[in-house]
């Protein structure tokens, strides 16, 4: 709402049906509830993702909580998608929701040129590109295109050790960072994608002044991780060559995202001595639109 200039206020309302009567009579000018049913007199506008859970126990046994996190570290070190099958199994959505797009709309898709959409190679499994057959693949090419087919939108895909920013209309990946974005006359995306941070370690982790290896392109501070005191970063193309940087010795550690740091994992021999710590952060991907 504050990027787009928009201000309202709030009323509070002791039940769902009464927010939704108060919509109905013009009350209020919108509401929010959660797996609202649309009908006659009301329509959903936007979508918001729920906040994380959390579990609570008494103070007096923290090995609860010690033990809780241990589990959960260990079962997203497995499957770092682990507590969106949860979200799948338990709370499914009962309620279908249809993509209506209006008239004008419609004739604003047809008119439009193809938009041209920068893919690399950095961020791999989310991003391919086979420089070979010239063709993309991965997790953001297959978002794109399910959007094309339920828009109507046409996307062309661009390397982007071909192209810059500023000549695509879209950059498909992007750290969750709006004052970046802006600087380079971006709009950003909300996260599509939302991950904790791995930290990947031999031995044990240096937490102050050691070198952690970065990923280029993504702002990672020390400050950004309560478990840090400093680092120097050393940064590097992709990866997997953060991963080769530690296993060398070049660097004390690297922080990863838990998928990307999975899939690397998983596909080596050579990195499975690496130790892998779940952190408290997360990484969530974006995609930048001019």
């Amino acid at each position: 709402a504050k990027e787009n200039k928009l201000y309202f206020s709030y009323d509070y309302f002791a039940s769902y049906d009464d927010i939704r009567q108060a919509v109905v009579d013009g009350r209020v000018t919108a509401g929010i509830e959660p797996n609202h049913k649309d009908d006659d007199e009301t329509q959903t506008i936007l979508q918001i993702a729920p906040r994380k859970g959390y579990l609570a126990c008494t103070p007096v046994d923290q090995s609860i909580v010690n033990g809780v996190n241990f589990a959960q570290e260990k079962l997203l070190e497995v499957n770092p998608n682990f507590l969106n099958d949860l979200m799948k199994r338990y709370h499914p959505r009962s309620i279908p929701t249809e993509f209506v797009l209006s008239r004008e709309e419609q004739d604003t898709i047809y008119a439009a040129k193809p938009l041209r959409v920068l893919v690399g190679n950095r961020w791999q499994p989310y991003e391919f590109y086979d420089a070979r057959t010239k063709s993309f693949s991965g997790y953001i090419v297959d978002l794109f295109k399910k959007v094309s087919d339920i828009t109507g939108l046409d996307f062309d895909f661009v390397y982007e050790g071909t192209y810059s920013d500023n000549a695509v209309d879209i950059v498909a990946l992007s750290e969750n960072n709006l004052a970046k974005a802006e600087k380079k006359g971006y709009k950003i995306t909300e996260p599509f994608l939302s991950l904790p941070f791995t930290l990947i370690y031999k031995g044990r982790p240096k937490l102050e002044d050691g070198k952690t290896a970065i990923v280029e392109g993504i702002s990672l501070n020390s400050t950004d991780f309560k478990s840090f005191t400093s680092w120097t970063s050393d940064y590097y193309q992709n990866a997997n060559a953060c991963l080769e940087a530690l296993r060398k010795g070049k660097v004390d550690q690297t922080i990863l995202d838990s998928f990307t740091a999975n899939y690397e994992i998983e596909r080596k021999r050579k990195f499975s001595n690496l130790s892998v710590q779940i952190m408290d952060e997360s990484f969530d991907l974006c995609t930048l639109v001019h």
